[in-house]
């Protein structure tokens, strides 16, 4: 996966960072770091090593970057800074240190070594669109790209996260600054991480999410939306003219459509998908939009009777970051569009997380955060002897998240945490995934964009209020068409089909969830409680009763409780531990 990666340490110890790239596409350089005994770097990238690379007359400061820049605001830029990101980080470190964070716009993540100060910087964008994972292992500092990386070049054999795992199970993403191994880490979103010839590792956020509605006004607020998402759109088509838009039924996707079309003035490439046989009407509504704009289209049919053959390659894509496994046939289209678009333009939701809230608990359950108590299923499914532990474990994990939020209005903490956590451990590792095959544009989460989001009262973020009024005021013809009710992505009840009556299927589930469960996996199980779920889903039987619900207790009333039949949530989890499953047999060091 393109991006940085860099050892520190003692110069004895430290291994070359190269070794922790691994395979390379073809259309990616490597380019290192030289002279610097105590560290090592190198940074894997589209980008020429003019772009890339940048270092004083002398030497001693040096730049990798990865990644673009769209713009820097409010402080005076000495070359071409969209050519030469390198050199323009390296001309402002050299006027400001690295107090210019806050003046990028951008996706990148970046590395300053300066040899004078004997001290290193790596900095990732606002968005933290370039993930980054570290670990400290004997004095000695790795990070790079994807957590397999730093997992195999492991000195000793890793222990699972648990806690992380059960929350990979009830969310299909990992939260906070947790992976699914101890002492192995996620880099923070707009932070900067320090380390000297010492060994010392510092980690601080240089920007933070915060609330501070300023007007209630809907006619300035209308004003000030289409101003920043006029200039988001601007961004993205000057930093990469010729990029596709994935275009859906949706309202987010379409509104990008109509600013792109704006400052273009010309046509924008759309990308539709759909799962085949599919009831959702969200490509549909997407190529009704594209026809009547006479757009070029490109469109990607899926099957999901390719995904035992596809589920590897999803997995491992994802650095198993993020739930790929339910759609594990449309990974290949990012292979499909890499010689077709230099860049593919995302709808990121960032207008609020649906509807209000009234509590802080509704406020993390809205996101789908949540809580093993709140999982009956899955809890049924988790080796006693640790669950508890387990459960308190997750639920202050929880309550930390919370008091990270700067403030105490329930919905201001639901929209934060969608930025700060769904958006960063969900869609970013969504955007990684594809990096691989091609760059990604964002304009829905520009940076001045959620600056002025963070302006915005609760109510005009209630379900994108004010992105629906703005919408329909200046794009009224892109209104006109109903947007869609259904997604196209594979939906749970056809999995339940598949597995029922499908042997290939019922094969590939059994190999990686009975026979071949990795023992750290079948350690966190109740393995009889959890084979019960599986056979009688694989059977389309009815559920195995919850062994410590209540009336279980009164001797021989368990046969005349009817099981609950929600049959969504225990296949949803029981796809997340398959991914699981599969990411630890390929690395087979745990």
């Amino acid at each position: 996966m393109p991006g940085l990666f860099v050892v520190a340490g003692r110069p004895e110890e430290i291994m070359p960072a190269r070794d922790l790239v691994g395979c390379m596409p073809d259309e990616f350089s490597l380019h290192e770091l030289k002279g610097c005994h105590w560290l090592s770097a190198a940074v894997c990238t589209r980008l020429t090593k003019d772009a890339s690379f940048g270092q004083s007359e002398d030497g001693k400061i040096q730049v990798l970057f990865d990644g673009y820049l769209t713009d820097i605001v409010d402080i005076a830029v000495v070359g071409d800074w969209r050519r030469q990101p390198a050199a323009s980080i390296l001309d402002l470190y050299r006027r400001y240190g690295v107090s210019f964070l806050l003046n990028l716009r951008g996706a990148f993540a970046f590395l300053i070594v300066d040899q004078r100060a004997k001290k290193a910087f790596l900095a990732s964008d606002r968005k933290g669109s370039r993930p980054s994972f570290y670990n400290q292992e004997k004095g000695c500092l790795r990070v790079a790209t994807t957590v397999y990386s730093l997992a195999k070049h492991a000195q000793t054999c890793l222990s699972l996260d648990n806690a992380s795992v059960v929350e990979f199970l009830l969310t299909g993403a990992f939260r906070d600054k947790y992976t699914l191994f101890d002492d192995i880490y996620r880099m923070p979103k707009a932070s900067v991480m320090s380390v000297d010839d010492k060994g010392h590792v510092e980690t601080r956020r240089y920007w933070r999410l915060k609330f501070e509605p300023h007007t209630t006004d809907e006619n300035a607020l209308v004003a000030q939306c289409n101003e920043v998402l006029e200039q988001a759109a601007q961004r993205a088509v000057d930093t990469m003219p010729d990029a596709a838009l994935a275009l859906s039924g949706g309202l987010d996707s379409r509104v990008v459509l109509g600013y792109l079309r704006e400052v273009k003035g010309g046509d924008v490439p759309v990308v539709c998908f759909w799962e085949r046989g599919t009831q959702g009407d969200d490509s549909k509504v997407a190529g009704q939009l594209a026809d009547m704009l006479n757009l070029p289209k490109y469109t990607y049919e899926f099957d999901m009777k390719d995904f035992v053959s596809t589920a590897d390659y999803a997995t491992l894509s994802a650095d198993c970051s993020v739930e790929v496994i339910d759609s594990a046939p449309l990974t290949l289209l990012w292979e499909r569009l890499r010689g077709l678009f230099p860049a593919f333009i995302n709808g990121d939701e960032c207008f609020g997380w649906h509807g209000l809230v009234s509590s802080k608990q509704a406020a993390f359950s809205e996101i789908r955060w949540y809580r093993l108590s709140q999982a009956a299923r899955v809890s049924d499914w988790i080796n006693p002897r640790i669950k508890k532990d387990l459960a308190k474990i997750i639920d202050a994990r929880l309550v930390d998240l919370e008091h990270e939020c700067s403030s105490n209005r329930p919905n201001d903490l639901k929209d934060w945490l969608y930025y700060e956590e769904r958006l960063e451990k969900m869609l970013n590792a969504f955007v990684a995934s594809k990096l691989r095959s091609l760059e990604i544009l964002r304009p829905l989460v520009d940076e001045d964009v959620i600056d002025f989001i963070s302006t915005v009262p609760e109510k005009w973020r209630d379900d994108k209020k004010l992105l629906r009024v703005l919408f329909k005021k200046r794009f009224p013809e892109l209104n006109a068409i109903p947007f869609a009710k259904r997604d196209v992505l594979p939906q749970v009840d056809g999995f339940h089909e598949r597995l029922k009556n499908d042997p290939e299927w019922q094969k590939f589930f059994i190999d990686h969830l009975i026979e071949g469960l990795p023992q750290p996996l079948r350690d966190l199980l109740d393995v009889k409680q959890f084979n019960r779920s599986l056979f009688a889903l694989a059977k389309g039987s009815s559920l195995p009763p919850l062994k410590h619900s209540l009336i279980e207790r009164i001797p021989g009333m368990w046969r005349f409780r009817k099981p609950p039949e929600n049959r969504v949530a225990p296949m949803v989890a029981m796809l997340r531990l398959l991914q699981l499953s599969i990411y630890l047999r390929y690395l087979g060091k745990v």
